[in-house]
Parts: C-alpha cells; sequence; structure tokens
C-alpha cells in the first residue's frame, strides 16, 4: 500500500522532479518506509512505500524487461500468484516478487484487457515510453483513490488532493457548488470534488494522456450487472448459502497475502463480525488473532458489550481504544486528510483507532465495509421496503394508519416521522422521481431535507442539486438504460455502487487508515464476492424488513446470536462533541471575518444558525437540532478545509 504521484508537462522538462519530491512529500503518512523519484523526458513519477508484500525486493517504479514501461502502483493484487505463474510460463521475467509487478506484463501482452484480469484494490500509473503516453487505472469500486488535475500545460494526478496541491502546478480552491452537492448528499456526485478543477477518476476507469498534447481518452472496463427481473434463479436458498459462504471464505483467504501480521476491526455489527470470524477460522490455532475496536465513554453510543463477547467467545486477541470526545484541533488533523467537510466527527474515532493500529505495531487491517451497499443494509433502505410493501394493492387502503405505526415504531424523532410520512404519502412526487432516476432512491427524504435546509446558508447561488439535470440526476440518467430491467431494489444498489459506496464509505475508509500507515482490506468487495451478490434474489438481501437476510443464515455459525439478534446500531459520533466545548479555534473559523474570507456561507447565516443552537430551543435528539448541529459541523470542517488547503495553515 503506497502513495503515488505523476506530474506531466507539455513545454517543458525541468521541474517534474522538484514537484514530484514535494507530492511525495505529501503523502509520506501513505508510505513512511521508503519514497522514490522517476523523471523521463517531461514525465516524472513519484511513490512513497508501506512495504507488506515482498518487503526486500518490491521497490517502486517498476520495469519491464527492456524498461521502456515503468508503472508505480497503490494496492493490492490479491490473485498475483496465479497472474505471475501464467506470465512466467509464457516468457516474463520479474524484478520482484512483488504483487503489482504482474500489471506491467500483462499490459505488455494486451494493453486493452489487461486491468479487467486483476482481482484487488488499487490504482496505478503507467508510463509507456514506446506509446508515448500513459496509462493510469482505478479498481472495480474504488477501494483506492486517485485524483487528477489538468491545464493548458501540465496533468498531475495523486493518491490525494494535497498530493496536487503540493506540486504547485495546480491553484488551492474550494468549489462552493460541490461543497453544496456535499451538503446535500454526504458526498460529492460524479467525478468532482470540493476543489476546483480538481477532480477523481471514476472507479472502474482506465484514462490514458498523451505525454506530447496531453490529450485524455477514458474508459469504462468493467459494470455491474444484475439479472433481469424476470430472471428466475436456478439456485435453492440452501445452495445460495453455501456459495456464499464459499465465496466469502476465498474472498479473506485471498486477501492474507504479505510478509506482515494481519488484524481485524470488530465492532457490534454482523459486517465486521462475519469478517473477523471468517479470519479467525483461517489462522493456526496456536495464533491469536489480534482485533482493534473502539468503546465510548458515552453509553449511549458505546457497544463495547456486545464486541467484548464476540472476543470472548472466540478467543481473539482484543485491543480496545476508548474515545471520550475531540477538540478543535484534533478534528482538523483528521479533515487535513479526509479532504472533504463532514457531517459528524465520526472520522475522529475510526482515525484514532487506526494511529491505536500502527502503535501496536500493525500494519494491515481487515475491516467489513461493503457488505452494506452490495445487500441493502442500511436503515432508509428498510424504511423505503415498508413503504413498497404498504403500496401493493391488498394493503393500500390502511397504506396511511399503517405507515403512521411503522414510522413510530422505527423513526425516533417526530418531526423527522412527519416529514417521512409526508413523502412516502406522496405519489405524484415518488413517480416524478421513479421517472427522473429510474427508481425512487431510498436516502431521497434525507437528501431532500438536507438540500432545502442548507440552501440559504450559502454566499453564492447554488443549484438545487436534486433538479433535473442537477449532479446526482446527470450521473443517474446514463445509468436508467443499463438497469432498465431490473429489480427497483438491485436498481437502488446499483445507484448505491455507483455514488455513495466510493465517493463516502470507501474515501473514508482508505483516508482514515491510511492517515496512520494502516492498510484496510475489504474482502466483501472481492469481485467474485460482488459478482455473486448481484446474483442474489432482491428477498434474499431484505426478507420482509429484515435487512441483509442473507448475511444473518450464511453466517449463523460464525456470527454469535447476541450480534445477530440485536437491531442495526449505527456506528455514529455525537455533534455535541465539537459544539459543548466550542473552542477559540473553533470561534476563530466561524467568526464572520473568517467566514468571509473563505467565501462559501454568509456570515450572517452561520452567526444564525449558532445563535439558534445556543438558544437551546431545541432538545437533542430532535430533528430540527440534528440538522443545525449537522450543518454546523459542515460549516466548520468546510473553514478547516480552507484554512489547511487554501490559506496553507496547520499542516501536517
Amino acid at each position: 500500500m503506497c502513495g503515488i504521484n505523476c506530474v506531466i508537462t507539455k513545454n517543458s522538462r525541468s521541474g517534474g522532479r522538484e514537484a514530484i519530491a514535494r507530492a511525495n512529500a505529501a503523502l509520506a503518512h501513505r508510505g513512511p518506509d521508503d519514497a522514490t523519484e522517476y523523471v523521463w523526458e517531461n514525465c516524472a513519477l513519484g511513490h512513497t512505500r508501506l512495504s507488506i508484500v515482498d518487503i526486500a525486493g518490491g521497490a517502486q517504479p517498476f520495469f519491464n524487461e527492456d524498461k521502456s514501461l515503468a508503472l508505480i502502483c497503490n494496492g493490492e493484487i490479491y490473485n498475483y500468484r496465479e497472474l505471475q505463474k501464467q506470465l512466467r510460463d509464457t516468457g516474463h521475467r520479474f524484478m520482484s516478487d512483488c504483487d503489482c509487478e504482474v500489471i506491467l506484463h500483462l499490459y505488455e501482452d494486451d494493453p486493452q484487457n489487461f486491468v479487467s484480469k486483476l482481482e484487488g484494490m488499487f490504482a496505478f500509473c503507467l508510463l509507456d515510453q514506446k506509446r508515448r503516453q500513459v496509462v493510469f487505472a482505478r479498481d472495480r469500486v474504488g477501494m483506492k483513490p486517485l485524483f487528477v488535475y489538468r491545464d493548458a500545460n501540465s496533468f498531475v494526478a495523486s493518491s490525494e488532493i494535497k498530493g496536487i496541491l503540493a506540486t504547485g502546478l495546480a491553484p488551492a480552491a474550494l468549489e462552493p457548488q460541490s461543497i453544496y452537492d456535499f451538503f446535500s448528499f454526504g458526498f460529492v456526485p460524479g467525478e468532482s470534488t470540493c476543489f476546483s478543477n480538481i477532480k477523481h477518476l471514476p472507479e472502474a476507469s482506465v484514462l490514458t494522456v498523451g505525454l506530447d498534447d496531453l490529450d485524455t481518452q477514458r474508459r469504462e472496463y468493467w459494470a455491474v450487472e444484475f439479472p433481469s427481473a424476470k430472471q428466475g434463479s436456478s439456485l435453492r436458498f440452501d445452495l445460495f448459502l453455501n456459495v456464499f459462504r464459499k465465496k466469502f471464505r476465498r474472498a479473506v483467504h485471498s486477501h492474507c497475502i504479505g510478509e506482515v501480521p494481519v488484524s481485524s476491526y470488530l465492532s457490534g455489527g454482523m459486517d465486521s463480525t462475519a469478517t473477523t470470524l471468517m479470519l479467525r477460522s483461517l489462522v493456526k490455532d496456536d495464533v491469536l488473532l489480534r482485533t482493534f475496536s473502539i468503546k465510548f465513554a458515552d453509553p449511549e453510543l458505546d457497544e463495547s458489550e456486545v464486541f467484548e463477547e464476540t472476543a470472548r467467545l472466540h478467543n481473539l486477541d482484543a485491543k480496545v481504544l476508548t474515545v471520550t470526545g475531540a477538540d478543535t484541533a484534533l478534528f482538523q488533523r483528521v479533515m487535513y486528510h479526509i479532504e472533504q467537510p463532514q457531517y459528524s466527527p465520526i472520522d475522529v474515532p475510526l482515525f484514532q483507532l487506526s494511529e491505536f493500529v500502527r502503535q501496536n505495531g500493525i500494519k494491515v487491517a481487515f475491516v467489513g465495509e461493503g457488505a452494506d451497499e452490495l445487500f441493502g443494509g442500511y436503515y432508509y433502505y428498510t424504511l423505503n421496503q415498508a413503504r413498497r410493501t404498504l403500496s401493493i394493492p391488498v394493503l393500500r387502503p390502511m397504506r396511511k394508519p399503517l405507515l403512521r405505526r411503522f414510522l413510530m415504531q422505527y423513526v425516533g424523532a417526530q418531526d423527522l416521522r412527519d416529514i417521512l410520512y409526508g413523502i412516502y404519502t406522496d405519489d405524484a412526487l415518488i413517480q416524478r422521481l421513479t421517472d427522473m432516476f429510474g427508481v425512487f432512491p431510498p436516502w431521497y427524504p434525507v437528501w431532500k431535507v438536507l438540500a432545502d435546509f442548507n440552501r440559504p446558508l450559502f454566499a453564492e447561488p447554488v443549484e438545487d442539486s436534486l433538479r433535473e439535470g442537477g449532479a446526482y440526476h446527470q450521473l443517474a440518467q446514463p445509468l436508467k438504460s443499463k438497469y432498465k430491467n431490473i429489480a427497483d431494489f438491485n436498481k437502488a444498489l446499483y445507484l448505491e455502487m455507483k455514488t455513495r459506496l466510493p465517493n463516502y464509505i470507501l474515501l473514508r475508509s482508505d483516508r482514515n487508515s491510511m492517515a496512520n500507515s494502516v492498510e484496510a482490506r475489504l474482502p466483501f468487495l472481492d469481485n467474485q464476492v460482488i459478482n455473486f451478490a448481484t446474483t442474489v434474489p432482491p428477498m434474499l438481501k431484505m426478507f420482509g424488513l429484515k435487512e441483509k437476510y442473507i448475511i444473518r443464515r450464511a453466517f449463523k455459525d460464525y456470527i454469535p446470536k447476541h450480534v445477530l439478534e440485536r437491531r442495526k446500531f449505527g456506528f455514529n459520533a455525537p455533534n455535541d462533541w465539537v459544539w459543548k466545548k466550542r473552542d477559540d479555534f473553533a470561534q476563530d473559523l466561524l467568526s464572520d471575518e473568517s467566514v468571509k474570507e473563505a467565501g462559501v456561507f454568509k456570515p450572517e447565516a452561520v452567526r444564525s444558525t449558532l445563535k439558534e443552537i445556543d438558544s437551546g430551543v431545541h432538545a437533542p435528539g430532535t430533528h430540527r437540532h440534528g440538522l443545525l448541529t449537522s450543518s454546523l459541523t459542515g460549516i466548520l470542517t468546510t473553514q478547516m478545509l480552507h484554512r489547511t488547503f487554501v490559506k496553507g495553515e496547520h499542516r501536517w
């Protein structure tokens, strides 16, 4: 696992090495074990290394036999042994035993289709001197990041935005429309980032850049495929469970590559528990599997009783970090790594956990991310399933009273229940959204509330993110034809995999771990597990209102009963961590002068929001209080981004 940088200058062959050195320095946390630079004509490559596979011989760039190809890669190729053997059998010679080197030789043999043969998480840059081009690619779902910037004279790519800014070739400026899109969705849809003119290369993409003219060509090498809604399955339920167990076991086993010990994150949830216990079954009996967990001092957030019981039952070497809160300085340190606003301090304990892992001498941790996106494990999927069920003809006459009763059981805040009831019973709205996106997005109620609440905060007019032609609609439009004939539940998962998964879940997973030089491995997002998940009928993903049903049944002999039977308990951190101890630094960031200088928000709107929170009119736990504090956290973190990257203060 590493950090990669590339600088291509159109009219100059000088300065590339200096720019790459600065970019490497900015990504030292991603690769503390080594840093290398390579310059050929007007192209400079930089690499920072976290050594895990072939520790002695895996320094990058890798070269092919005649050194006409050079590769830098961030990631792990889990099927590299199989590929390595195939390539050796056809005459290729390897300079190392590192997994990523297979990419070079696959490209030599088949430059059009080579990426589709890789199983793993990766982002790479391949310099082809003979064709005078540089080829970039990312893994299927976007587990590893790659950002790009292009102007008339240069092209820059990096694992993180800070790497691009460090070159001095890209101006540091926030992009208000993208920030508003984040305030609406909790992520930035599409290729945009919160920084002007800096994009991310979409997942499952190959980008080719010409060395002489900087012309770019991008193509998608893979797309998720679900069966038609009319297509039945030939597998019985018990066979589905058996195949799933085998696929997941194979994924966990393949993810164990490397020369360093592995560990696992363990919470009280099914996904991390299934991952941990499958990994435990593959570890030698005389070796204790080390797990890392977070214990919250606040009993309302804490689930330590659950994961401690799991650790006791399965003889795990459990390491527990107690988290009590966060100050603004720590929050800003985390934001330096996340590089986009946040609605809550949830990344603070995750950042602290990876720091705790590294302090214990561990470089690799297995995590459970991806299961919710593959199988519809989120709260709003359950709510939407209830809405759809109550809309069938036989239940429709009783829909409204039954929906109110259901919302009473699942939604705590009365004001939020009323909003959800209004949306779920507005048939015209649901039809309009279905026509627009191809399906009613389960997260729509959240997006709509956030978009409307936050729009008045912005200093300049911003376009409604949910309008026809808006950011999300633009992303969904080309997908509609691809998922036209699949089941509605799978349509929602398709959108989830193309939006929230890469641009929120995986972005945060990568940054929070790599900030402390820890590699997170995600077996639920293994190629073969994803391919299998798409074939699972919707009713085995959401059985009635029981989410991730197939995981519950497939791993009932792995996952303890006390985990299986509890209601989903989302990992969270309260915004009151920030607002109850609003220190001088936070006050400074939110002052009229600082807000005006950043230019994203109206100072008077920020002032008014602070005043409403401080008035105490809205009790914690109410929907209005949650909106106010989450929006102010978003404002505060945006101000942190301006202070850190635009003004250049408080770097780590």
